[in-house]
């Protein structure tokens, strides 16, 4: 049973994921930029430019470093060029909420579909007990 709950999560993860990125991943466009760091606050901001106009994004994202003067890459939504993301496997297409949440929620079915199954009431085994299960012939009449 959990073989099967866990294939049924990466395949729904996975199309959850490839389709709920902003800026979108069909439609996005990818540029390079350059990433200052705020030596008081440890801040970090990423500076691209979408025909000749400049825009600053927010670079930070836990469990990911990022130096001042790196080159990163962008993804941006080319009508609103403000909206972008770091193009990064951990923070574009994983994100800490939605992995934790979906770890939660794959947990707590897996105990529902145990608890339904280990535990039947007394009519469902009732009822299972007095089902034939003995194959009949091919050309029983």
């Amino acid at each position: 049973m959990y073989k099967l709950l866990l294939t049924l999560y990466f395949i729904c993860y996975a199309c959850y994921i490839f389709y709920t990125r902003e800026p979108d991943y069909f439609d996005g466009e990818t540029t390079q930029a350059v990433v200052t760091l705020n030596n008081k606050t440890s801040k970090a901001t990423a500076s691209y430019n979408v025909q000749g106009k400049q825009y600053f994004i927010d670079a930070n994202y836990p469990l990911r470093t990022i130096e001042n003067g790196e080159v990163i890459t962008i993804i941006y939504n080319p009508s609103k060029p403000e909206v972008a993301a770091v193009y990064s496997f951990w923070g574009y297409w994983l994100t800490w909420g939605e992995l934790c949440f979906s770890i939660i929620a794959l947990f707590i079915s897996y105990q529902i579909a145990v608890s339904i199954t280990s535990n039947p009431t007394a009519e469902s085994l009732k009822e299972q007990q007095t089902i034939d299960d003995t194959p009949k012939a091919k050309y029983e009449f």
